[in-house]
């Protein structure tokens, strides 16, 4: 619950700090807080495996930002998208855990895995399988 209220906060102060990037875009310390939020935003969202939230937040960064960090935040987006696509897969992966097919949900994490190298494992059901993150 108390994490929902920050994120909440977080979301809040996104908005805000956008609409006054609007008003003064020369505003430094507006634009750093602004990019500290989505920052995190975006990390949050990864770590629950929430890719269309990631992808909206990093959307919504690059409008924002300079030539140099739009780069980055390009390669991150291709990342996500990539992850989002694979999300169904890992969906059936956790569901495989639950039911105690681990032999099948092994390979099919595999799968997911090698079409998707930076999805990571936001269930954690790795350890449960045996393996490790690549």
């Amino acid at each position: 619950m108390r994490d929902a209220q920050q994120r909440g906060a977080r979301e809040v102060e996104v908005v805000l700090l956008k609409e006054l990037l609007q008003i003064d875009p020369q505003d430094k310390e507006a634009q750093k807080r602004f990019e500290q939020l989505l920052i995190q935003q975006a990390k949050e969202a990864r770590q629950r495996g929430d890719w269309t939230q990631e992808i909206t937040i990093l959307t919504t960064w690059r409008q924002t930002s300079s030539s140099e960090t739009r780069g980055r935040i390009d390669a991150t987006l291709v990342d996500a998208r990539n992850n989002q696509q694979y999300a169904w897969m890992y969906e059936n992966v956790v569901q495989l855990v639950k039911e105690g097919n681990l032999d099948a949900a092994k390979i099919l994490l595999k799968e997911v895995w090698s079409n998707a190298p930076k999805y990571g494992d936001p269930a954690q059901v790795a350890r449960t399988l045996g393996m490790r993150i690549p």
